[in-house]
């Protein structure tokens, strides 16, 4: 890894990259702090992280200087793949044991954030097979969950669509919730 002639602000952009791509494929705090934490100590330098639903700050450092970096990025929409998520954490940990720079971090997470992502479809049968299950695991019967699956396909549905027209994130949730919830009530 070419630490020195590397800069902290590359460094820090680096991390910041890694962290949105995180937070936008759906990975929790804790999995977005130890993953930067865990690449910032293998190369160094020290990062201090403030994450909010709205936004991502990292501050990178190098030990023993006054040499610090401050980066705020917005986080990009919520886009769930955990293919993504667990594509990065093992690419962290092999960046530590190879000693990987910025270069082939950046690299890596680009073919990484250029797989496919599972189809639309499947993804629409197995979580609404999941919340059938749900409700048969909670007592309801085979209508119940019968219904239960045909709400949650339809909400789901008008997520994924006002998600691709763009709505804002609370709107997206507040139209999904009143279509099922319309589907389960009828």
């Amino acid at each position: 890894m070419e630490e020195r002639a590397t800069t902290l602000k590359q460094m820090g952009d680096c991390l910041m990259e890694l962290g949105a791509s995180l937070m936008s494929s759906g990975a929790n705090t804790g999995r977005v702090r130890l993953t930067i934490e865990r690449i910032s100590q293998a190369w160094g330098i020290e990062a201090e992280l403030l994450i909010t639903s709205r936004a991502l700050l990292i501050m990178v450092s190098r030990p023993n200087t006054e040499e610090s970096v401050t980066i705020v990025k917005q986080n990009p929409p919520l886009a769930i793949n955990f293919t993504t998520v667990s594509g990065i954490s093992r690419m962290s940990w092999k960046a530590i044991d190879q000693k990987w720079g910025v270069e082939e971090i950046k690299n890596d997470l680009k073919r990484i954030k250029a797989r496919p992502h599972y189809n639309r479809w499947l993804i629409l049968l197995f979580v609404s097979l999941a919340g059938m299950a749900f409700c048969r695991n909670m007592g309801g019967s085979m209508i119940d969950a019968s219904v239960t699956f045909v709400a949650t396909f339809a909400g789901l549905f008008v997520r994924q669509e006002a998600h691709k027209k763009g709505f804002n994130p609370c709107l997206i949730v507040v139209f999904a919730a009143v279509t099922a919830t319309m589907i389960a009530g009828i």
